[in-house]
């Protein structure tokens, strides 16, 4: 996997409401925007290569946890308004995909295999949507209109 991070910038805008979650990054979440977690057994995952500038991802030998930044008090038909100039990815929350201004979407997943369900589990209340038996994360993937 391949991360793209920002580091926080305190003159940006707020994140909009919505139905959403993003990677969180050094540990903190902007405001109005909770942690959600996920976190897995990394039996049969293999190892992760360390770099700079990863989202919040703790890893010992045993386990993966990943960490997020979500909003989930707004409607996902609401379009918001987010940079729409480049591709980027949300981490949908509920059933649908946030809708953006100026922006098309699909749907898109990551699996890790993690061979039990009692391997993996959702650490709060407000999470990316995944399943638990094999960890498949459910992402937006928006482009700009053309």
């Amino acid at each position: 996997m391949r991360f793209c991070t920002k580091k926080v910038d305190a003159a940006g805008p707020a994140w909009p409401k919505g139905s959403y979650c993003v990677n969180q990054y050094a540990g903190t979440c902007p405001n109005n925007l909770v942690t959600g977690t996920i976190q897995f057994d990394r039996e049969n995952i293999g190892s992760f290569d360390a770099v700079t500038d990863l989202p919040s991802i703790t890893r010992t030998a045993d386990v993966t946890q990943i960490k997020f930044c979500c909003r989930n008090d707004g409607d996902a038909e609401t379009p918001v308004l987010l940079p729409a100039k480049d591709p980027f990815y949300l981490f949908r929350v509920g059933d649908k995909c946030q809708e953006v201004i100026g922006m098309d979407v699909s749907e898109e997943w990551i699996y890790f295999d993690t061979k039990e369900s009692k391997d993996a589990f959702i650490g709060s209340t407000v999470h990316p949507d995944a399943t638990l038996k094999n960890i498949k994360l459910l992402l937006c993937y928006y482009t700009p209109k053309k």
